[in-house]
């Protein structure tokens, strides 16, 4: 990869970055989006255009997609159309092309990761001990065309969506029944989609400028309408132990609901929710063994054919 984009000083301020009220964190982390405020400026070194296109040149592609913004708010079935064009070229276009973009994974890169650090560092000192801490950070980029839409979906992990130039209005919400929205999460578990089947009938809408943000609690449904004008965001996103456990949760009742079982989603019994992270490991531990078997009779019956032959 090429370097990261040099800013004009030696190094990033470390000047907090995100303000975020500690009264609602206090009440809604983990339960209720909420409103925040940023100091990411659209000239920031790694987010201008020029930055973003640079680094989208040498980014593996694995970690980009892009998508058509000209969609409604539900599909239940993801959506495949994109262009016939890399994520360079998509970058380049994005006043136009009716596309939206995103770089995941940015905090493999060494300057995004100091930048994401400066935006969570004080979050991680509110968070504290709740939830079990704060354990992975995540940065993401999102570019999209005017009017872009992304669809209702999901995210496992805690969410700050911080607007960097343009605008956007931003949805949350959930199904007044709880029911409803398990089975709405389990699709993913089950099937590997996370778009919503519907629109939550439950709702709170931000509408996002540069300096705006909002925070999306894990396993929240939102979606997303740009303005009349290019948007670039950034997702800083964290896991606790609590989130990553309930993750885990999910994957193991989804694969009790193969066996025919009814499984208690999340959070109903501290001790059943234990219990399934111990058989998921123990699963795991013995599929992996099992494919080390495997792989150990496939060699042996292999060097045999060689010396028989």
């Amino acid at each position: 990869m090429h370097p990261d984009p040099t800013p004009s000083s030696t190094s990033i301020d470390r000047a907090p970055l995100l303000d975020v009220p500690t009264i609602v964190l206090d009440d809604d982390l983990g339960a209720a989006p909420f409103a925040v405020r940023h100091h990411v400026g659209r000239s920031h070194p790694l987010l201008t255009r020029d930055a973003l296109i640079a680094r989208a040149g040498d980014w593996p592609s694995k970690l980009s997609r892009h998508r058509s913004g000209d969609v409604p708010f539900v599909m239940p079935a993801p959506s495949a159309d994109r262009l016939a064009a890399d994520a360079v070229d998509v970058l380049r276009d994005i006043d136009h092309n009716s596309c939206w973009l995103v770089l995941w994974e940015l905090e493999r890169s060494p300057r995004y990761s100091a930048f994401l650090d400066q935006c969570l560092d004080p979050v991680d000192a509110l968070v504290g001990t709740r939830e079990g801490g704060m354990t992975d950070r995540g940065l993401n980029v999102l570019a999209s065309s005017p009017g872009a839409v992304v669809p209702a979906h999901f995210d496992m992990h805690h969410n700050f969506l911080l607007q960097i130039d343009g605008t956007k209005e931003v949805t949350v919400g959930s199904f007044s029944d709880p029911h409803v929205n398990e089975r709405a999460i389990d699709r993913f578990y089950d099937e590997g989609n996370n778009n919503a089947p519907a629109l939550p009938d439950v709702a709170s809408t931000f509408r996002l400028g540069p300096g705006d943000g909002v925070y999306i609690p894990p396993f929240a449904f939102h979606w997303v309408r740009g303005g009349p004008e290019t948007s670039v965001s950034i997702s800083c996103g964290f896991r606790t132990r609590e989130t990553e456990q309930a993750n885990l949760v999910y994957e193991c009742n989804a694969r009790l609901r193969r066996l025919g079982l009814h499984p208690r989603p999340p959070g109903t019994s501290a001790y059943r929710d234990r219990a399934k992270v111990e058989l998921l490991g123990w699963a795991r531990r013995t599929r992996r063994a099992g494919d080390s078997v495997l792989t150990k009779v496939r060699n042996r019956v292999r060097r045999s054919a060689m010396t028989t032959s």
